[in-house]
């Protein structure tokens, strides 16, 4: 049904539509903690997706990276690299790495729930809301993208700091990144 039900004492109290994973890159079965919430957070892009995604539009258009706020790095966490010096036609391009800033492009939006979980999918906002008017909504590489995730945030954040869906907005304007 693509929605995403927060169930306490069998009473739904948050309902969101959702977009989940393609046919291609189905959304997983997951147990996970959400352990923390990422305010704009940064997008560590995947192996699979750089290689399918990332690579070929450098290919293309090297200002792809420029466009899209997406930065190269030679391992996670290691030192950025200069995309111009880097032939992306060789067999080399595949060891790069690949971090998008945080931003309105941004690919999980202004807020994740860090999860973690050996599948490497999270539930996050998403740039592109005018897919959730579509029925089906299998779109995502397998992430679960949430339309209300700021009642779900203030929902899963309930009583803790003062959190509220209020202060998570106020966060977000303020153009910081937060966990």
């Amino acid at each position: 049904s693509f929605e995403l039900q927060a169930i306490r004492n069998g009473q739904i109290e948050v309902a969101s539509r959702t977009i989940a994973g393609k046919r291609t890159t189905p959304t997983p079965t997951v147990s996970a903690r959400v352990q923390a919430l990422n305010i704009l957070p940064y997008w560590h892009v995947p192996g699979t997706i750089a290689k399918a995604q990332i690579i070929p539009a450098i290919r293309k258009d090297l200002s792809y990276l420029y466009r899209e706020n997406i930065r190269v790095f030679s391992t996670f966490g290691g030192e950025e690299v200069d995309p111009s010096q880097v032939n992306w036609w060789g067999p080399e391009s595949a060891r790069y790495v690949f971090r998008q800033d945080p931003g309105p492009n941004n690919a999980l939006g202004v807020l994740r729930f860090d999860m973690p979980n050996k599948h490497i999918v999270y539930m996050h906002d998403t740039p592109m809301k005018k897919l959730f008017g579509y029925f089906e909504r299998a779109y995502s590489a397998g992430c679960v993208r949430v339309q209300s995730f700021f009642d779900l945030a203030e929902w899963v954040l309930a009583g803790q700091d003062g959190w509220t869906k209020d202060s998570l907005q106020r966060s977000v304007a303020s153009g910081q990144p937060l966990t």
